[in-house]
């Protein structure tokens, strides 16, 4: 490993055999994060980067991240976001004893919509158009009323907390071209969130391998949900297939 542990790997085998991971960067120097890409992007085994979060005193629009933008989108790479950090940031008094789940339950959610949020309304979709963005392991079933949110804050009655910043786009309209989130086959609204997405921008997530991971199994479960045809072929491949490319 490089400075700063620099990356990791998570492996799995393509259909010809091809290892293929996703690769983890620091966020302690984004200099150092634009060099890790730099040198491992243009393997094809490289199917995306995973960003951690960034810590509380800095917003993925600051303009320190905007080289990490930049060499992603030159690399055609996916940047995945993984939360969590709010259970030690925000929520750290509810970590142990009756209320650990409560933290969990709202910390992951909770930090893709923040991250969502803000690679939308600080523009970074807007200037980066053909970066691909990933919000992972925070189930999915948020993400209408996130989204329909979201353009209330941009064009709605709640447009007011705007301050005179503009969009040219819908908030739903930059992750329509840009987003994908990852859904869990047990998740009490996935018919629902597949319904209002049509299928579209959701992919498959097992969270293998940890103790919570339904796996093995988990295709099978998902496959016993009420969707459509459709939606189960684009939530399991088409969907996969737009965001790793």
């Amino acid at each position: 490993c490089r400075a700063y542990n620099n990356w990791a790997t998570e492996f799995s085998q393509d259909s010809s055999g091809r290892v293929q991971f996703v690769a983890q960067v620091t966020m302690l120097d984004v200099n150092e994060s634009v060099e890790e890409i730099a040198r491992i992007g243009n393997r094809p085994e490289v199917t995306a980067i995973n960003i951690p979060d960034p810590g509380s005193a800095r917003q993925w629009s600051d303009e320190e991240f905007g080289p990490l933008w930049e060499r992603l989108q030159e690399n055609n790479l996916a940047a995945c976001f993984h939360g969590g950090g709010s259970q030690s940031q925000v929520f750290s008094k509810m970590k142990g004893g009756s209320l650990a789940a409560v933290s969990h339950a709202m910390s992951f959610p909770l930090d893709a919509m923040v991250s969502m949020g803000t690679m939308i309304f600080g523009s970074v979709l807007q200037n980066n158009p053909n970066l691909r963005c990933a919000f992972f392991e925070a189930n999915a079933g948020w993400l209408p009323f996130w989204l329909a949110r979201l353009d209330d804050h941009a064009i709605g009655r709640q447009g007011r907390f705007m301050y005179g910043h503009n969009l040219p786009l819908k908030p739903s309209e930059y992750f329509a071209r840009q987003c994908f989130v990852a859904c869990d086959a047990d998740e009490g609204t996935l018919s629902f969130v597949a319904d209002y997405m049509q299928g579209e921008n959701l992919i498959f997530n097992t969270d293998y391998p940890h103790a919570d991971a339904l796996f093995p199994g988990a295709v099978e479960m998902f496959l016993e949900r009420d969707l459509s045809d459709q939606s189960r072929k684009k939530i399991l491949w088409d969907n996969s297939i737009a965001l790793y490319g």
